[in-house]
């Protein structure tokens, strides 16, 4: 009698224990082998999780944290070998893993964007290790297109590596790459996770109630500072709290509105979902304005406009009849809330208009969940309606050509052409700001704030270098030699791809083209049948922020540019065979090698941070201690060479201050900083500190510090008169100026991290 199958048990699961039950003893050999093989990227695997769980953390959290994991992975591992407990590990890991998005989205938000170095490398080991756990089990898919963006993010990364070749920094191409590689392997981790359209609305509800989060925090700080109260330093005219910068949360807002709209639309969502998705869109909205961002706004225009014309679901009319007033209402009660329009100044009057503010977008916020709710039974009528009397596909030919032939007679009707000639011009003639008054103004205007003088520049870089570029992160260094008169420090093109040609030439550029392009084809292929909606919304999304980040720095803020490309590489991603079992473990090593430069990044900031910290404060033993220990995995670290070297000029070891300077020159000789500290140390141990503060004050002549320096060295020609200046001269590091060599002779401890760090770039 032939064996029963077990309830719980597919059939190919059936047939397939049945075969292994008759597998020969060669075959057991072979599955044994590739089990083994798979050994070397669990040693490296667990290896990199300590050192980063350790270093950074400490070993008590670090060894708690790898307990942790060893005992979730070890459940899942025994999971594996029953099918029913393998489908519910699967419907838990599943979901949390599209979740994950959201949450490193919040997490991002509230670490200023993610901008400095330490954020981005931790979370690029994570998602590293991840994609490496699941391709070791083999539990990924893939597709083409993914793995083409794959290798395309692959070789940018390299090439970002490579071209510390003629930068002469190797800093900043290790902070570079650390952006690279948490973007690539977001995608990738995505692209073989996905397993149909479920899987990427479980990744955008998760963004959509990340985003409505941090818009809240920022909304309620500027409506309700007593409720959601914010350190002075974080208050700006324009709100920017938590990202620290206007233009990011703009784009954030726009983000998840897209997203948001998405969700309340789609044909195949629940009443419930369509509801919830409508609630934080009034918010999301009234936050978009209050930060002023016309890119941002312009952005999010631009990626509603593309959903609605490609993805056109069923369930539109009802979306846009809730939306649009709901939404209009709170704008406006915003945008006449004249006192919100500037920075928190207590007054009786923007504590009364934001109290008001605040009551219309939650009044506004609920109305449209429950109008969406009830709005949502027209829904299922209007589509089943469409897919019995489906359009043609000529007739919606025509259509389309209808309307375009009668947008462009409307436009030359209306004299478009000439209106955005003029615009251009004022966009051109107003490129330094013109400081409005009032920031509602500047809506209006479509001047380009200094961007053409920073695009200018990166053109010269590209100009000078045109295949290769001046190396990653270099545009700091060639702007503060060849800016025009406009005095302010700068460190980003306000444009990947204008920095991208400047930095890393044709090649580079090429390469990103590939990354954003790829991601682009890759996802227009899917946009057809039932689920049309969805992959349009993440088209939505791309293409908005494909366009933001050619006027902005969203590149270098993980914030709004992670959940880009994990969408993309979701929607690229499908469901398919596994990767081949003898490429797993070759790929899962691949995927750890490529955390090990985020993880010597993120131990060696956390070193860094608490150096500088202590060093502002004056405690040179706890600055010079933590200092050896950020130099430890990186010992390409200028900071870190700065701060010996100041440290040991306060207890007068001249030789060694000089050797530690010198280092950090190496380091990156084409810093300002570095050679400024150069002369200060020179001058400070009796020597000529006039050759280097020439050579400070050529790479960036519009620096007063440099300058004032420069000068009273200059003017004296004493030696004891050189070592006085130098002893009380601000000390410069990473944008920090907070202490002097005379000043580091007392120990204060400081306990708080010190703000305005910047990326070294």
């Amino acid at each position: 009698m032939g064996r029963v199958r077990r309830p719980g048990v597919d059939a190919v699961e059936w047939h397939s224990r049945r075969g292994d039950e008759r597998r020969p003893e060669g075959s057991r050999v072979r599955v044994i082998a590739g089990r083994l093989s798979t050994l070397p990227a669990a040693a490296l695997g667990v290896a990199v999780l300590g050192y980063v769980s350790i270093g950074a953390g400490g070993a008590g959290p670090g060894l708690a944290v790898l307990v942790a994991l060893a005992l979730a992975v070890g459940a899942l591992w025994l999971a594996r070998r029953e099918p029913a407990q393998a489908a519910i590990a699967d419907r838990i890991t599943g979901p949390a893993l599209m979740l994950l998005p959201g949450a490193l989205l919040v997490y991002f938000s509230f670490m200023a964007g993610g901008f400095f170095p330490g954020p981005p490398s931790l979370v690029a080991v994570l998602l590293g290790l991840i994609l490496a756990a699941k391709l070791a089990l083999g539990t990924s898919a893939g597709g083409r297109g993914a793995a083409a963006v794959t290798t395309a993010f692959a070789a940018y990364a390299i090439w970002v590596l490579v071209s510390s070749a003629w930068s002469n920094s190797a800093e900043r191409s290790l902070t570079e790459v650390d952006l690279v590689l948490v973007y690539g392997l977001g995608f990738a981790l995505f692209a073989t996770s996905v397993r149909g359209p479920r899987d990427i609305r479980w990744a955008m509800g998760g963004i959509a109630v990340g985003s409505s989060v941090v818009c809240l925090g920022a909304f309620l700080a500027r409506a309700a500072p007593k409720l959601w109260p914010i350190a002075a330093n974080l208050d700006t005219p324009r709100i920017s709290y938590p990202l620290t910068y206007w233009n990011a949360l703009g784009f954030l807002a726009a983000l998840g509105l897209i997203v948001c709209v998405g969700l309340t639309s789609d044909d195949r969502q629940s009443r419930l979902v369509k509801a919830l998705s409508a609630l934080p869109v009034p918010l999301l909205a009234v936050t978009l304005l209050l930060t002023f961002s016309r890119g941002a706004m312009a952005a999010g225009i631009l990626g509603l406009s593309a959903y609605l014309l490609i993805g056109h679901p069923r369930s539109l009319l009802g979306a846009l009849l809730v939306l649009v007033p709901s939404t209009g209402i709170a704008l406006t009660s915003a945008y006449r809330a004249t006192s919100l329009a500037h920075g928190l100044d207590g007054s009786a009057l923007q504590a009364s208009q934001g109290r008001h503010v605040a009551t219309v977008v939650v009044a506004c916020a609920v109305a449209a969940a429950v109008a969406r709710a009830v709005l949502a039974g027209i829904d299922g009528p209007l589509v089943r309606r469409a897919d019995r009397r489906p359009m043609e596909p000529r007739v919606a030919r025509r259509m389309w050509a209808a309307g375009i032939g009668v947008t462009v007679l409307l436009g030359l009707a209306l004299g478009v052409p000439n209106a955005l000639g003029r615009q251009y011009r004022r966009f051109v003639e107003g490129n330094h700001g013109r400081g409005h008054v009032n920031l509602r103004d500047r809506l209006a205007d479509p001047g380009a704030d200094g961007r053409i003088d920073l695009w200018r520049v990166a053109r010269g870089e590209f100009d000078g270098a045109p295949l290769r570029g001046t190396g990653a992160g270099t545009f700091e260094v060639t702007w503060n030699v060849r800016h025009p008169p406009l005095n302010r420090p700068v460190l980003d093109a306000h444009s990947i791809y204008f920095e991208n040609l400047g930095e890393l030439g044709l090649v580079g550029f090429g390469l990103l083209a590939c990354i954003v392009l790829g991601a682009v084809a890759a996802i227009v292929v899917r946009i057809r049948g039932p689920d049309r909606a969805v992959y349009a919304a993440v088209l939505a999304v791309v293409l908005a922020w494909a366009f933001h980040a050619g006027v902005d720095w969203d590149w270098e803020m993980p914030a709004v540019t992670l959940p880009i490309f994990v969408l993309a590489g979701a929607a690229a991603g499908r469901a398919g065979p596994e990767a081949a079992r003898r490429h797993r473990p070759v790929l899962a090593f691949v995927a750890l090698l490529a955390t090990l430069v985020p993880a010597g990044v993120s131990v060696s900031q956390r070193h860094l941070d608490e150096s500088l910290a202590a060093f502002v404060g004056g405690d040179c033993r706890t600055a010079t201690r933590a200092a050896h220990q950020a130099l430890a995995p990186i010992d390409v670290r200028r900071g870190a060479h700065e701060i010996l070297a100041y440290c040991a000029a306060a207890r007068h070891q001249r030789a060694l201050a000089t050797a530690e300077m010198g280092r950090a020159v190496d380091d990156d000789p084409r810093n300002w900083e570095t050679h400024y500290g150069l002369a200060v140390i020179t001058a400070a141990g009796g020597g000529d500190p006039r050759p280097a503060a020439r050579a400070a004050l050529a790479l960036n002549p519009s620096e007063p510090v440099i300058r004032t320096l420069e000068a009273q060295f200059s003017a004296a020609s004493s030696r004891a008169r050189w070592a006085e200046d130098a002893s009380s001269a601000p000390l410069p590091i990473e944008g920090q100026f907070g202490t002097t060599i005379a000043a580091l002779g007392t120990r204060r401890p400081s306990t708080t991290r010190p703000t305005g760090l910047r990326r070294p770039r």
